[in-house]
């Protein structure tokens, strides 16, 4: 089997943990690096007999976690959903169509949606239903920004399938970090890079009744926040140091894309973009901050707001 050979499909459940039956067709998702690891418990049986020879173990619980990076780019059409539409709503951001316009992801705190995705492997196929995780995207100047995606899923023993032809993906290409229009508490502040974090916690249902122990992947919390490296400057210029003492909250803004179709913006609260902490740094010879921030709410479920448009 070739690792360069493979194709990922996604689609949203009806009922959670019923096969959605994805197509290639209107599913696929272009992605690099993908990573299947089946999680199961093994239980040793030390028994005692006449011999020191070990008797086999059994298998118990078992679920999936997937991971895998996508490129970050839109449609190509406005208030269409982007190709990872179903991944994050499957991560818990609901998504709101503007047709025409823009779509916009923000977090819930209930109904959560989940989905099943199928993982070619050059002639295996792994069906993994009831899925639900967590992303980071991770932005650095002059880059492809990426998105790495962490999915927790049941388990289903995986099956002998050739890859199925047909496969559509948007045809935009994904954005650079670059041309971007990023501001911080209203300054636009020089960074070379940024990270942003969900950090969705999740949990499984242990259940007697599911056939491997584990009837289900819940989104149980979350502490969303990133990262930014600013270049440093006088405090009469930004108060980045009397700002962290004060853990006061600012607005932060990011813009990438330049085609109508294919442009990103991120945006936290009003005010709900906090820093933890500020620590000197050096780039290409000029003093940094490296500043990791927390993001929260301003009105409940708002700590950040993905927009394609």
């Amino acid at each position: 089997m070739l690792s360069k050979k493979g194709l990922i499909l996604a689609k949203i459940e009806t009922n959670y943990g019923a096969d959605a039956n994805p197509t290639p067709a209107n599913h696929a998702v272009l992605v690099s690096d993908p990573q299947v690891k089946v999680n199961a418990e093994r239980f040793e049986r030390d028994m005692v007999r006449p011999t020191l020879s070990n008797v086999p173990h059994v298998i118990g619980r078992k679920f999936v976690e997937l991971s895998f990076s996508t490129e970050l780019k839109g449609s190509g059409t406005l208030g269409d959903p982007p190709e990872i539409s179903t991944l994050l709503r499957a991560c818990g951001m609901e998504e709101v169509q503007n047709i025409g316009v823009d779509v916009q992801y923000q977090p819930v705190s209930n109904d959560f949606e989940s989905c099943t995705v199928y993982v070619y492997l050059d002639g295996l196929l792994h069906k993994i239903t009831g899925c639900r995780g967590s992303f980071e995207l991770i932005a650095a100047a002059g880059e492809p920004v990426r998105i790495n995606w962490k999915i927790q899923g049941l388990y289903q023993t995986p099956v002998d399938v050739a890859i199925p032809a047909g496969a559509v993906y948007a045809g935009q290409k994904g954005l650079v970090f670059q041309g971007v229009t990023f501001s911080y508490a209203g300054y636009s502040t020089l960074i070379a890079q940024l990270s942003l974090n969900l950090n969705n916690k999740i949990a499984r249902h242990e259940s007697v009744n599911a056939p491997h122990g584990v009837s289900g992947i819940e989104i149980v919390g979350r502490t969303p926040g990133g990262a930014i490296n600013p270049e440093a400057v006088s405090e009469n210029t930004h108060p980045f140091w009397s700002n962290w003492e004060g853990a006061n909250g600012a607005t932060l803004s990011c813009l990438m894309g330049a085609l109508a179709g294919n442009k990103v913006q991120i945006d936290s609260a009003s005010g709900g973009c906090v820093k933890e902490s500020i620590a000197w740094g050096e780039r290409n010879g000029i003093r940094i901050y490296d500043i990791p921030f927390g993001l929260y709410s301003a009105n409940g479920d708002d700590e950040v707001r993905l927009t394609f448009k």
